[in-house]
Order: C-alpha cells, then sequence, then structure tokens
C-alpha cells in the first residue's frame, strides 16, 4: 500500500483519473484550453495542468468542467463521490492503486483500429457498455474496494465506451453469447438497460454489427474462454493487428501469428451469428422479460 503525503503525490493519483477523463472530454468536443478558460473563467495553464493530472484536483473546478462538458450524470456523480473519498488518506491510497495500466493500453489499441470484432461471453466488451454496467462490472472484479477505488476502472471502461462516438468510421462487430443476455452481473435495472442500450446501438448505428451465438450454434474449437476477446484491425497490414483478451481483473495481448488464429476464429462464430433484424428481435424479448422500472 503506498503512503500520499504530498500534493504531487495526490495529483499523481486522483488527477491522473480526472484530468485524462477532462481531457477527452475536450478533445471529444473540439473544444480549445482557452475557450474552455475563456468561458469558465480559469486560467489556461491552470487547466492545462489539471489534464496532465499536475494539479491537485479541487472539487469546484472539476465540477465546473465536467458540467461545462455535459458529462454524463453517471460519470458526474462517480468524479464527486472520488472527491469526496479523497479528502481522506484511505480514499488516497485506494486511488493511487487503482491504476490498471492495461485499460490505458487497451483504449490506445482501439483508438488506432479501423475496425474491431469482438466476442462477448461472460462480459459486454468496454466499447458498448453503459456506465452502470461498468459500474458494476467494477463492483464485481473487486467487491472489497470502496466506488472511489474503482473510479479509474470504471471512467477508462466508459472513455473506452466513447469510441464509437470518436471514431465513427471505424467499424465495430460484437459477437454476443446467448448466455450472457441470461447473465446479469448487477441488479435487473442496469441489465435492463444494458441491453436496451445495445439494442439502441444496433437499431442507429450502421457502423456496429451486433449478433448474437444463439445457444444451440455449433461451437468453433478452440472456443474463446475469456470475458471477452477484441480482434483489433489497425490498417497496416497482418503483423500489425491485435487481439485483446479481457477478464473482470485484467487483459492479455496476443499479436502476429496468434492474433490471426484468433481472427479465424471471431469470423467463425460471426458466420454462425445472428444478423441485424434478428437480433434486435432477440434482444428486445429479452428486454421485455426483465421487470421494467418502478414509476414514481
Amino acid at each position: 500500500m503506498s503512503t500520499l503525503t504530498t500534493d504531487t503525490a495526490q495529483a499523481t493519483a486522483l488527477g491522473r483519473v480526472l484530468g485524462a477523463r477532462l481531457r477527452h472530454l475536450r478533445t471529444d468536443a473540439g473544444t480549445s484550453l482557452d475557450a474552455v478558460a475563456r468561458r469558465l473563467g480559469l486560467s489556461r495553464h491552470t487547466i492545462s495542468r489539471i489534464e496532465r493530472g499536475l494539479h491537485p484536483p479541487r472539487k469546484d473546478q472539476i465540477t465546473r468542467l465536467l458540467a461545462h462538458y455535459q458529462a454524463p450524470d453517471d460519470e458526474q456523480r462517480a468524479a464527486a463521490e472520488l472527491l469526496r473519498q479523497d479528502q481522506t488518506s484511505e480514499g488516497q491510497h485506494q486511488v493511487a492503486d487503482a491504476l490498471p495500466g492495461w485499460l490505458a493500453r487497451a483504449t490506445s489499441v482501439e483508438r488506432t483500429s479501423s475496425h474491431l470484432h469482438t466476442y462477448a461471453l461472460h462480459h459486454f466488451p468496454a466499447p458498448v457498455q453503459t456506465p452502470e454496467y461498468a459500474r458494476a462490472l467494477a463492483g464485481a472484479a473487486y467487491p472489497e474496494r470502496s466506488l472511489a477505488a474503482n473510479a479509474d476502472h470504471i471512467l477508462r471502461r466508459v472513455d473506452r465506451a466513447r469510441l464509437l462516438k470518436v471514431s465513427p468510421r471505424a467499424t465495430c462487430v460484437v459477437i454476443i453469447d446467448e448466455a450472457l443476455l441470461l447473465r446479469a452481473p448487477a441488479n435487473a435495472a442496469v441489465h435492463r438497460r444494458q441491453l436496451q442500450h445495445l439494442h439502441a446501438l444496433t437499431a442507429d448505428n450502421h457502423n456496429v454489427h451486433i449478433g448474437i451465438r444463439r445457444l444451440s450454434a455449433p461451437a468453433p474449437i478452440p472456443l474463446p474462454s475469456h470475458g471477452s476477446v477484441t480482434y483489433c484491425a489497425r490498417g497496416r497490414g497482418p503483423g500489425d493487428d491485435l487481439v485483446l483478451a479481457e477478464t473482470l481483473h485484467g487483459a492479455h495481448h496476443f499479436a502476429a501469428s496468434v492474433a490471426a488464429e484468433y481472427r479465424e476464429t471471431l469470423f467463425q462464430l460471426t458466420r454462425c451469428a445472428t444478423d441485424r433484424p434478428k437480433t434486435l428481435a432477440i434482444l428486445q424479448r429479452h428486454i421485455d422479460h426483465l421487470p421494467a422500472p418502478a414509476r414514481i
């Protein structure tokens, strides 16, 4: 367990989490540092240091920046909880220990890919997760940790989910094992909203194809056993393609000949998966079987 006693150490832990998120929100919005500084009455230098994790985060500044970028409510609540718990040394220690480098690597791989091809067996892959689902997965992976400890894990997954908006030209194929539609990592409401999100992606985004591998479908050999497996085609030749195999607690990267083997398995899975109309019908059926949210 690390010991944090200085502003610099605190900024390295908590600032690294929130700064990276704020930078991505700003660049996604196509806004410059100067424009944000003028709008919020902050100096360009301060905002730049916040984004780089060099400035101890202040609640008022972070809150104003998140609101300015119109960050989703879930993200704003997670950031507020992180800032609140960081007032204790325990919270600082936990945040410092919750910086999984493999998630940063995964984000960079996905962002430079022209084509993503995923098979989801035990959990929905990060690019199609809702913030609530990402939070539920983090809680399932590390039940002993507080929300603050899991905040980096959650926010990085949420950032990966924004990939489809940031890179609209990237093609994303997601093949979901039908058993996963019955496997909720949290309460039924979270699972229902995740399925609704998948339904909306299937219906509205033609760069995204979501297919379902039926329980009765033949299984290629070997069938991937990881939580999800993603083949990333990066457009610079087969030798540069990568495979990201994820579990709840981490990931493995495979390249070259191993990536080619996984690619062939994923293509086999795609050939026996449902088309868009059937996917929409199956998702809707599972949504209808889950309890609707209570009216207030």
